[in-house]
């Protein structure tokens, strides 16, 4: 794991309120922030998960997914 700044942090659901607020500020501290959102993950897919975390090589992940109400 890198130290400091130079750490990549998966942010998963960046396009959602909280995401998109989590990459700004991680962005503006200066971390590398790749985003996981649903054109890179496929959140009910275990191997797209596995994929995309593989290929992207966080250090650190933050889970930002917003619940559908619609969905139950």
């Amino acid at each position: 794991m890198r130290h400091g700044n130079s750490m990549r942090i998966g942010v998963v659901g960046a396009n959602g309120q909280l995401g998109s607020d989590i990459c700004i500020t991680a962005r503006v501290q200066g971390y590398e922030v790749i985003e996981l959102n649903h054109d890179r993950v496929n959140i009910a897919d275990l191997d797209s998960i596995r994929t995309a975390i593989q290929n992207a090589r966080p250090d650190v992940i933050a889970d930002c997914l917003g619940r559908d109400p619609l969905l139950k």
